[in-house]
């Protein structure tokens, strides 16, 4: 993780994409390969083995601060497939795409949206534990009337929309104009435009 700081940028590039590689093929940077030979069983996904605890996290969201838009996008496709080992991460993570890196580079926006897809689906147990806290970050998105069209909140509502794709428990936890009007409203914005 430390190669992640290295002050040549497709030194870091490279090492992103690397540790990425690794977790879309199922292969932790952690384990030895002593180690690999005395796990009697292997994770079922690639990203159950790829973890990341918050000092881990820490390295990687300082750089979507990133001037150079190569990296930032390795970053996305990093937090794409990781797992991150608990809820601190998962908001951590979730607010410095939308907060730190929306807001110092805009044109990553697509970028930004495919990877909360991907927190989402990937975390979706951690974000049924989060429904309260991510509608919380700002009070005003809990009211019915909230625009739609708010980055911010349409970045919120697609990790929450992903993660119900895969646990419909959270839709207990939603007011009912979210999974109502304010899905509905995105699905076919979202299907217009792609």
């Amino acid at each position: 993780i430390n190669i992640f700081s290295d002050d040549i940028d497709r030194v870091r590039q490279c090492a992103i994409d690397a540790v990425t590689h690794l977790g879309n093929h199922g292969i932790s940077p952690s384990m030895s390969p002593s180690s690999m030979s005395s796990h009697s069983s292997y994770p079922s996904s690639p990203n159950e083995m790829l973890r990341f605890n918050e000092e881990q996290l820490q390295i990687i969201l300082v750089l979507l601060e990133d001037s150079n838009v190569n990296i930032r996008s390795s970053v996305h496709s990093l937090l794409s497939v990781v797992h991150l080992s608990n809820s601190s991460c998962v908001h951590a993570a979730i607010k410095a795409l939308l907060t730190t890196n929306m807001n110092k580079y805009p044109s990553d926006l697509p970028s930004i949206y495919r990877t909360l897809k991907h927190l989402g689906l990937n975390h979706h147990s951690i974000v049924e534990l989060l429904i309260e806290e991510l509608l919380r970050l700002e009070r005003y998105y809990m009211l019915p009337e909230q625009m739609v069209d708010d980055l911010y909140y349409t970045g919120i509502l697609i990790v929450i929309m992903n993660a119900v794709s895969l646990n419909t428990n959270i839709l207990n936890h939603l007011p009912s104009h979210i999974y109502g009007r304010h899905y509905d409203y995105m699905r076919n914005k979202w299907n217009h435009h792609h």
